[in-house]
């Protein structure tokens, strides 16, 4: 895996700092899903990258390309943005994923129980570029978990 699918990109001192959608995004943060929607060219990553930057928890930070279509790409890949700050996350989910027959029913449990099970801090995920997995439904639906 590339560390640029798992890393914020810098933020740029050049760019235009929106401080209020920032807050927003901060203001938000009990809810499930905060959804960053524009388009293309109009700041997106810009924006995320400087909440990530200045945020006091977590922000692990996935890169999403049309790999990633691929639900098993996509935990793999998953993972790896959960693991540079919760090193000890992966391993039942590996196991899931190196079994004889996965099932996203294996893939989403083994995921979703390492994450309740090894992470004990406030923590956001952000899933950049999203759109590149419109018409993936297993991603879809291991997203949508609730």
């Amino acid at each position: 895996m590339f560390p640029t699918k798992i890393q914020p990109p810098r933020p740029n001192s050049s760019v235009l700092r929106r401080r209020r959608l920032v807050d927003r995004i901060h203001e938000h943060l009990d809810r499930r899903l905060t959804l960053v929607s524009a388009p293309a060219g109009y700041g997106k990553t810009t924006l995320l990258a400087d909440f990530a930057s200045e945020a006091s928890f977590a922000v692990c930070w996935l890169s999403l390309d049309h790999a990633d279509r691929d639900i098993l790409v996509f935990a793999e890949h998953l993972v790896g943005a959960l693991r540079r700050h919760f090193p000890d996350l992966g391993e039942d989910l590996h196991q899931a994923l190196s079994a004889r027959e996965v099932t996203l029913a294996a893939v989403a449990s083994a995921l979703v129980g390492e994450i309740e099970a090894k992470t004990n801090a406030f923590f956001a995920i952000v899933l950049d570029d999203y759109h590149e997995l419109d018409d993936s439904e297993p991603v879809n639906q291991v997203v949508d978990l609730r």
